[in-house]
């Protein structure tokens, strides 16, 4: 622990934490908050050993630090106080906390199978390997190779699990913790999910890849094709059609992922300690366990291979008056303006409508052009090449941000099913929340993604100062007890600078789109008139401001923002996929009208995040908070490797060097 060292300085907290991790003792406390350093390697101390070692209370605490002592703690806080518990995990991109928080679902999971049933540990019930089985699912097409993560998650996830045990068990008064403990098990669960980073999935940068799915099933398809004898997916499952020629030949994916624009673009297809293979077929046996039918998995493959078509679509700029004849463009000609057409019979285009089930030449005039609406009457007006590559990633962000939506929604039809058949333990309060959050990110070029990213962080951190640093200094003053004030970095004024509904980044930018010919550059204009000590504006560009965050200054580049923020399908494009034979596209605009509900009111992207993070943080204030703050120990990604420098701006950021001080001269006597 942090606390007991004589001198508590950032030298010595960096020198502890350097010394703990170079013995491979990679969790450590500072008071109350679990520090948490990414090995960058495997260890071999997250085995049912110690999961069981740390399952009992009384030897939990002579054991060592560990993400399993602190969900043991939470478990037991919960049922010995009737009290949620929220887990919050944080820390920059790489720092570790998806593994963390799946780490959390394991120990809880073991918590509630060894409680309910005294089960063996490769015997867990139901409900918990559900919970469970939702992380390779929301894994393959949620999470992304980025320049500083193999395996970064692109969305932000709220996990509530849902603990029950018999009413007379809550009423009585007889029993004692540890017996409540012993008959308190896992009953249900949800999946939130916040931001999903869509525009990636057709502009990905250089070294970096696409959503994993994408290359889990060209490389499946791959080795099938090649006559390699791979894993099964499992009885009952979609990867065993795979197995079927005419299956892989529909597909059209035997070439792999470098034959598509999607996954070939960044120039990264395979990536070291990741077996896509072996991947593809976890994922389609996690969604079989879920219970997502063989027809629906199938059907999803579809539609997949059929974006990796779309992306392949060629889309030429030409001039209307240079060969009338040879247009496809399916629009009247007009002359000037180079208009967008495919050269011939385009393979890509044949195989994308067949799988998307949608007509060729619909699909054709929906790209190549528009509907546009003129005094009483509509007419189709051709598209230029740049408005109909808008048009093609329009349609293959929707149905992908849609579809990742989809499988969130049956995730929870799972995990809800029996909770909702049960209806036990609805006034009990058992409930522990994990939050695990995109990190803080700033890349060479940042854009609107990053923006939303970063304010979610300074969300957190704010909370994270409230609660450990400010509140409990105020409660000092109100009480005039003498004490030294320990300074700490309040970023108040930042996240006013991003979320002020007069006056902040996020109303200007919903303001401006709601003008006519709102742009870009109608939204960098407003920036400047921003007055905050957080905002600079550099005199050499004028698309870009610079915010002073509290991780540090992070430059953005408007360019897209304002399309970004809107998310609107066009028009064309939906009344395409409205006329599909897909039952799974079909499903989608369902699953987009549910969202759209959740939205009331909050008709942009950033309002909406608004007011999910607000209701996250008013949620996660009516419970018990514990704090894991990952660190990650070198920008490389390479195991034994610990970047004082890179390890200090981090502690330095989080505030937690300033919390440790508190800690330390607070009052344990209220």
């Amino acid at each position: 622990d942090l606390m007991r060292l004589y001198h508590l300085n950032e030298a010595n907290i960096l020198r502890g934490l350097a010394l703990r991790f170079f013995k491979d003792q990679v969790y450590t406390y500072a008071g109350p908050i679990l520090v948490a350093v990414n090995p960058w390697h495997e260890l071999s101390i997250y085995d049912h050993q110690h999961s069981f070692r740390y399952n009992d209370a009384e030897e939990a605490r002579k054991l060592p630090p560990h993400v399993f002592s602190l969900a043991e703690v939470a478990f037991r806080d919960m049922v010995g106080n009737l009290s949620p518990q929220s887990i919050l995990v944080s820390g920059e991109s790489g720092s570790g906390k998806t593994e963390t928080c799946k780490y959390l679902m394991q120990q809880f999971a073991v918590l509630s199978s060894s409680h309910h049933d005294q089960v063996s540990p490769n015997s867990v019930h139901a409900i918990e390997r559900q919970v469970l089985e939702s992380n390779p699912i929301l894994e393959a097409f949620g999470n992304a190779k980025t320049l500083r993560n193999d395996n970064s998650s692109r969305f932000g996830k709220f996990i509530e699990l849902y603990f029950e045990t018999s009413p007379q068990d809550i009423q009585g008064n007889s029993s004692s913790e540890t017996t409540l403990a012993s008959r308190c098990y896992l009953g249900g669960g949800a999946i939130f999910t916040y931001l999903l980073e869509v525009p990636r999935f057709v502009k990905v940068s250089h070294s970096e890849r696409n959503y994993h799915f994408l290359y889990q099933l060209c490389a499946a398809a791959q080795q099938l094709e090649e006559g390699k004898q791979g894993q099964r997916g499992g009885r009952g499952s979609a990867a065993e059609f795979l197995t079927d020629p005419s299956v892989r030949a529909s597909l059209c994916l035997g070439g792999g992922a470098g034959d598509f624009n999607l996954t070939a673009m960044g120039g990264c297809l395979q990536l070291e300690g990741m077996d896509d293979v072996e991947g593809f077929y976890r994922t389609m046996r996690a969604m079989s366990f879920i219970g997502i039918s063989a027809g629906d998995q199938l059907g999803l493959l579809q539609t997949v291979a059929g974006l990796l078509h779309v992306s392949n679509i060629q889309l030429h700029a030409w001039k209307p008056n240079e060969s009338p004849a040879s247009s496809r463009s399916g629009a009247a000609n007009y002359s000037g303006e180079d208009v967008a057409r495919l050269q011939g019979e385009d393979a890509s285009l044949s195989h994308a409508a067949r799988l998307l089930q949608c007509d060729e030449d619909s699909l054709r005039q929906a790209l190549c052009s528009r509907m546009v609406r003129a005094r009483e009457e509509t007419v189709k007006v051709p598209n230029t090449q740049e408005q109909a590559l808008r048009s093609r990633d329009s349609l293959c962000k929707w149905i992908y941000g849609k579809l990742f939506l989809w499988l969130v929604d049956r995730v929870n039809e799972t995990l809800l099913k029996e909770k909702r058949e049960r209806k036990e333990g609805k006034e009990q309060n058992l409930q522990i929340n994990i939050l695990d959050i995109f990190g803080f990110e700033y890349f060479e070029r940042n854009s609107f993604e990053q923006l939303c990213i970063n304010y979610a962080n300074e969300r957190l951190q704010s909370y994270f100062n409230s609660t450990m640093i400010k509140v409990e200094q105020e409660e000092y003053e109100k009480e005039e007890i003498p004490w030294t004030h320990i300074d700490f970095n309040d970023n108040l004024l930042c996240v006013s600078l991003i979320e002020s509904r007069s006056s902040g980044i996020i109303a200007i930018l919903d303001e401006e789109g709601r003008v006519p010919r709102g742009s870009d550059e109608g939204f960098m204009r407003k920036v400047r008139e921003i007055s905050s000590p957080h905002l600079r504006l550099p005199i050499t560009r004028d698309d870009v401001f610079i915010i002073q965050h509290y991780a540090g200054e992070v430059s953005y580049e408007s360019c897209g923002f304002l399309e970004k923020n809107r998310d609107v399908l066009l028009p064309d494009i939906r009344e395409l996929l409205r006329a599909s034979s897909s039952s799974i596209i079909l499903e989608l605009f369902d699953t987009e009208l549910r969202a759209g509900n959740e939205r009331s009111g909050a008709i942009t992207v950033a309002s909406h995040f608004r007011r999910q993070l607000g209701n996250l943080v008013g949620l996660i204030s009516k419970s018990r908070t514990h704090f894991i703050r990952c660190i990650n120990p070198t920008e490389e990604k390479k195991p034994s490797k610990f970047e004082e420098r890179h390890v200090r701006e981090q502690l330095r950021c989080s505030g937690l060097i300033e919390a440790t001080r508190l800690i330390r001269v607070s009052f344990p006597i209220r």
